[in-house]
């Protein structure tokens, strides 16, 4: 008498423990190996890009001056998110590393480290009833040459990508209308803090707030609690220098800040200095005479008004 052929797996443990599902485990695992040991590698052994000594120099000074100014063209929209970096080089440096490579590497450490984070977050996010649903979208982020090409260099953008996938899990959990405007208040400030298009997340953050209260009241409170958390945490990272600073006295270039600070030269904004002229040059530098916005395989002479909305919309997935 014939064996009855086996019947396939039926539920998702099942499935993850078929050969097929180990061969997933194994060649994920490894790709992840390779990712974060490849970055490693690069981080030690690349030489010194264009930007990274701006990218660690506004924050140095930050750190060590409280000087928060942009004079110089490449401090447009620097921010503190690498100060980690800074306090690590300063260590070193305190202890009598003099290799360049040694101290230029712990510079791009903390970029490593965000990569595993990101990574294992992204795992996090993917599980679902299906567990290889998980495996997948890990194997997919670690083969993502841009995560890695990032991770390599002292810059924002895994920070960035930190936030976003952060503030992603958060839409995604059940919580309390006030532990959620509270998380959702620190994660716009962190955010405010790394990386000025931050700004789009505004508008998500405003819609998840109204949605998760429940009354008038309490969305009236969900979105103070929202911003006053953002305010202190953006202050913090900021190491408090240029808060409560007039308007009229912040050397502002843009005309659409000029002319707000002009109707109101002596409010006094929450926020750091520094949020309020990193935006501003952001925007002023939106010009045909700096740079030509390339977007959907055109160039517009003078800048569009989608610029950052089209790359954040399509940088964000990546």
């Amino acid at each position: 008498m014939r064996n009855a052929p086996e019947l396939a797996p039926t539920s998702p443990a099942q499935r993850l423990g078929t050969p097929w599902g180990a061969a997933l485990r194994f060649v994920t695992l490894a790709a992840v190996v390779f990712t974060l040991g490849n970055a490693t590698w690069a981080a030690w052994d690349q030489d010194i890009t264009y930007d990274e000594p701006f990218h660690l120099g506004w924050p140095r000074r930050l750190l060590e001056e409280r000087n928060d100014g942009r004079e110089q063209f490449r401090f447009d929209s620097k921010t503190p998110a690498l100060l980690p970096a800074v306090i690590l080089r300063k260590s070193l440096e305190r202890a009598g590393v003099e290799s360049d490579q040694i101290l230029r590497f712990s510079t791009r450490l903390p970029s490593v480290a965000l990569l595993g984070l990101v990574l294992l977050l992204v795992f996090r996010l993917a599980r679902t009833d299906e567990p290889g649903t998980a495996w997948t979208g890990l194997l997919l982020a670690a083969l993502d040459a841009n995560l890695a090409a990032h991770a390599s260099i002292a810059t924002t953008d895994l920070a960035y990508a930190l936030v976003v996938l952060l503030f992603a899990a958060l839409l995604t959990r059940r919580r309390s209308w006030l532990s959620f405007a509270l998380l959702t208040g620190v994660l716009l400030g962190a955010a405010l803090a790394v990386k000025y298009t931050a700004l789009l997340l505004f508008p998500i953050a405003l819609f998840a707030l109204l949605r998760r209260s429940a009354s008038g009241r309490e969305r009236l409170w969900s979105c103070a609690v929202a911003a006053l958390a953002a305010c202190f945490t953006a202050c913090t990272l900021y190491l408090w220098v240029g808060v409560m600073t007039p308007v009229g006295s912040i050397p502002l270039q843009s005309p659409v800040l000029k002319t707000l600070a002009a109707a109101a030269p002596s409010l006094r904004l929450p926020l750091p200095r520094g949020v309020l002229t990193g935006i501003d040059l952001s925007i002023d530098h939106n010009r045909p005479e700096l740079w030509t916005s390339y977007v959907f395989g055109a160039d517009h002479r003078g800048g569009i008004w989608y610029y950052f909305l089209a790359q954040w919309l399509m940088k964000t997935p990546l």
